[in-house]
């Protein structure tokens, strides 16, 4: 049976050394970086389903070795199969963000190196088309900027 350690409400399959390390960047991610705690809470929830992922990709729960040895093509199958589970493209980019910011946590604290998720391109997100004014909004600016809209009549 894989080992499974729950940190803050969340089941992570993990070995010991790696459970420390959770716990590390959780402390730093609630009292250094003061992140929300429902933007830690995801976090950890999207950290933990990589780390299930990794169970079933490696076969064996990781630790920091397997962490260390990590390829891109790992991460990028990590990436394929949230695709497959037609994951939103803007949760798929926030796990990503995840990963790098756990990897970056890891190597400033002298844990591991690992340089392979940086060769890795995240999806790319729609352009979201800017929202219109309402017509209020549009004669407040029309207003400020001297003019009137059409139709309207100038102040004398």
């Amino acid at each position: 049976m894989a080992p499974t350690v729950r940190i803050a409400g969340v089941d992570f399959v993990a070995r010991a050394e790696l459970a420390e390390a959770i716990v590390s960047w959780h402390a730093w991610l609630a009292h250094e970086r003061r992140a929300s705690a429902h933007t830690v809470a995801a976090y950890l929830r999207d950290l933990a389903a990589f780390l299930a992922f990794l169970t079933a990709h490696l076969g064996a729960p990781p630790g920091l070795d397997e962490l260390a040895e990590l390829r891109p093509a790992d991460f990028r199958a990590y990436l394929a199969r949230r695709a497959a589970e037609e994951r939103a493209k803007t949760s798929t980019a926030r796990a990503l963000s995840v990963l790098r910011s756990f990897f970056r946590h890891l190597e400033r604290t002298g844990v591991l190196s690992n340089s392979a998720l940086s060769a890795v391109r995240g999806p790319r997100l729609p352009r979201a088309a800017p929202r219109p004014l309402a017509p209020a909004e549009a004669r407040a600016v029309m207003r400020l900027a001297g003019k009137t809209a059409a139709g309207e009549r100038a102040p004398s």
